[in-house]
């Protein structure tokens, strides 16, 4: 029996250059508590992880430590995001209270993601559409609209095709700041009210989580340049 420990979506891909994936051997009694356990968040995962006994297995102790630690950073870029944002964590992830692709449907995201990028590749200033320069539009729109559907519960468009999201991994090879996020947002509100469909509890809903992510990123990007950490953005996780 073995135990994977640490391949957060998040952190994969931002603060080393693989996925941080340890295999070992543990004890019955161990492997059997973390399995029965229900971890409310990463954080609480490691805490319980820390609490086990590993003996003479440096590599998880250590593994488990680094853990805790990437995990304070997560929490403090959520709080980051939160008070940039004017979004609190409680509605940016009340989207996990419902199932929006159960709700919404394939095609509504597919629309969602088409209004985006056309607004989007129509910008009028070159600053911003020099961001998206590397992407074709078609290329764009399913990139987002797969990850739109994965994140709201609907099948793993995005990872089977591209693997781990890894958000800030996945835009580190672009301009991430308060200006672009803010421009980015207008495009996304106007997206969301074009896309009809889309019901007024939803718009709200998603709104909610796109403002708090787009912050996310922003610090997330800050956090990485002022550590100089490794990984963000390297070549083997790819663009967005």
């Amino acid at each position: 029996m073995s135990v994977h420990v640490f391949r957060s979506t998040y952190f994969e891909a931002i603060f080393v250059k693989q996925p941080l994936r340890v295999t070992c051997s543990i004890d019955q009694i161990t492997r059997e508590r973390l399995c029965r356990t229900k971890f409310s968040s990463l954080d609480s995962f490691f805490q319980g992880l820390a609490n086990c006994d590993f003996g003479d297995n440096r590599l998880l102790r250590e593994s488990s430590s680094k853990g805790l630690e990437l995990a304070n950073n997560m929490q403090s870029l959520q709080r980051q995001a939160s008070l940039m944002s004017g979004v609190s964590q409680e509605d940016a992830t009340a989207v996990d209270d419902v199932n929006l692709y159960e709700r919404l449907g394939y095609d509504t995201f597919v629309k969602l993601s088409t209004n985006f990028y056309n607004n989007v590749y129509n910008d009028d200033e070159e600053w911003f559409r020099e961001i998206f320069a590397n992407s074709t539009k078609d290329d764009a729109i399913q990139n987002q609209y797969e990850f739109f559907i994965q994140r709201m519960g609907g099948p793993s468009l995005y990872s089977d095709r591209k693997g781990s999201p890894a958000l800030i991994g996945r835009h580190g090879p672009y301009s991430v700041t308060q200006k672009s996020a803010v421009r980015w947002l207008n495009h996304m509100k106007s997206a969301l009210d074009d896309t009809t469909e889309i019901d007024t509890d939803s718009k709200r809903l998603l709104y909610n989580f796109f403002k708090h992510t787009a912050f996310y990123l922003v610090a997330g990007k800050k956090l990485v340049n002022d550590h100089r950490l490794v990984g963000y953005g390297s070549k083997h996780m790819g663009r967005a």
